[in-house]
């Protein structure tokens, strides 16, 4: 799992810019400071792990999955 806090990055691997990296999941989130931040999932991780209301992750959405093929 991965959390990143730029915004160009993501766009990047949504892409497929970083053609090495296969992510399941992007999920977009308030961090506990009030800043956008995103969740990345990758291979045999739980895709669901940044899905859940904490003090750290506040109103998370999906905004991006891999095909079921993938």
């Amino acid at each position: 799992m991965s959390t990143i806090d730029n915004k160009t990055i993501i766009d990047d691997i949504i892409a497929g810019k970083y053609a090495c990296d296969h992510p399941k999941r992007i999920v977009e989130y308030t961090n506990a400071w009030g800043n956008k931040a995103w969740g990345v999932t990758f291979g045999n991780e739980d895709p669901n792990a940044y899905l859940v209301d904490s003090p750290y992750i506040k109103n998370p959405r999906i905004i991006w999955e891999a095909n079921q093929n993938d």
